[in-house]
């Protein structure tokens, strides 16, 4: 209780120095307390920091690493963190997820809705390769380089491997107001060519400033891998 009565009466103190590794050992006493004030301002200083430190999604940190923040926000009831983490941890497999879990347990409504999410992102995924496809043979037969022999023999590896059609269809994928599938589509399948992730950012980024847009796409775009998000609205907005 003493130190309790000491983390309220320097509250303001600690509001001028806390850091995101800071803010984490802070928050659960702060929450005991309802010390409402050194709470917010924690939860503030812990989003900039995962904001930060998970700019480049799940390919920087192990799910582990992910669902301690995740354990921390529902325990402290940190609803910013957990938006921000929770679409975040639906990206790792169902073994990644369990094997976390071991370590810090979160409720069972949040369990479910990680597989939601999970499974959601799948059957995206799915039919963004079917949308690819379809577009990858309507453009296939205006290049003349064109293989039909080793479409059949292996259809994947011509997506991946043929410059030409893939950047033609996912272009062609991205009509008929299918921007965000055109570009998880260029993160996924060309991942180094800049003028094609730029061109669909840049759509995408125009498109949100409709009224309408969250109501059409929000569910999609908050199961957009987070590496995406961050350079439509995150820490990499200006590199496009």
């Amino acid at each position: 209780m003493c130190l309790l009565k000491r983390v309220s009466m320097s509250s303001k103190l600690e509001l001028r120095i806390v850091s995101g590794e800071h803010a984490c050992d802070v928050l659960p006493t702060a929450h005991a307390l309802q010390s409402t004030g050194l709470k917010n301002r924690c939860e503030s200083v812990l989003y900039d920091y995962l904001t930060t430190r998970f700019a480049d999604g799940k390919e920087s940190e192990t799910c582990k690493n992910v669902f301690y923040f995740l354990h921390l926000a529902e325990k402290c009831h940190l609803m910013k963190v957990l938006d921000f983490c929770t679409p975040l941890a639906s990206e790792y497999s169902s073994g990644e997820r369990r094997e976390a879990l071991k370590s810090y347990p979160v409720s069972t409504d949040l369990r479910l809705k990680l597989g939601d999410m999970a499974e959601e992102r799948l059957e995206i995924i799915a039919e963004d390769n079917s949308k690819l496809f379809q577009e990858f043979i309507s453009s296939a037969f205006e290049i003349e380089t064109y293989k039909e022999e080793r479409l059949l023999r292996n259809r994947i590896s011509v997506i991946i491997d043929m410059h030409k059609v893939s950047r033609t269809a996912i272009n062609n994928v991205g009509r008929n107001n299918e921007s965000l599938r055109a570009l998880r589509l260029a993160f996924d399948r060309k991942p180094k060519d800049k003028d094609l992730i730029s061109t669909h950012v840049q759509k995408v980024r125009t498109e949100m400033k409709d009224q309408n847009w969250n109501k059409c796409f929000g569910r999609e775009f908050a199961l957009l891998p987070l590496k995406v998000k961050t350079y439509i609205k995150g820490r990499k907005v200006n590199e496009f």
